[in-house]
């Protein structure tokens, strides 16, 4: 390893072992092996029908509480969406169909990984502050966060960052 001057010697890389969590598209990022495994919360702004990421952090720790925030997630939302399709102009009936049943399966798939203890979801939008009852102050979130405790954030939404 080269070794620079002690000044910017921190900013160096460091050689470490990854591992992929969730999907190889969209949804999934690679680790240093084991930090899921010293975490004992995961924070996540921004699913929404992409969640392989979080199913893989609990898949490797079962004891980790997640967080998950956003506001075009959720069986409601999906089964609005399922509901919309139905009522599309320019469409065929097939092509309606087709969509109706791909939220119903978002529906189904959201309830099996969300609806379980140690998960919570939020459906409303992450803000600085909130000023509806559809915004999530970050304060409030990160209130609920034992600081001592390994924090994992994972923070997808698309070009809200």
């Amino acid at each position: 390893m080269v070794v620079f001057n002690s000044e910017i010697n921190d900013l160096a890389p460091i050689e470490v072992e990854l591992i992929r969590v969730g999907n190889v598209g969209d949804g999934g990022y690679l680790l240093p092996q084991g930090l899921i495994d010293s975490c004992r919360s995961l924070v996540t702004f921004g699913i929404s029908t992409e969640w392989s990421f979080e199913q893989d952090v609990r898949r490797i720790n079962r004891q980790i509480s997640v967080h998950a925030v956003d506001r075009t997630s959720g069986v409601a939302a999906f089964l609005y969406s399922a509901a919309r399709c139905l009522t599309l102009k320019g469409t065929t009936a097939k092509e309606r169909l087709r969509e109706f049943f791909t939220y119903i399966k978002h529906a189904v798939r959201f309830a099996m990984f969300f609806w379980k203890k140690g998960i919570r979801f939020d459906r409303r939008w992450v803000t600085d502050k909130a000023i509806t009852k559809k915004d999530l102050a970050i304060s409030d979130v990160l209130s609920n966060i034992i600081p001592t405790h390994g924090v994992l954030f994972k923070i997808d939404i698309e070009g809200a960052e």
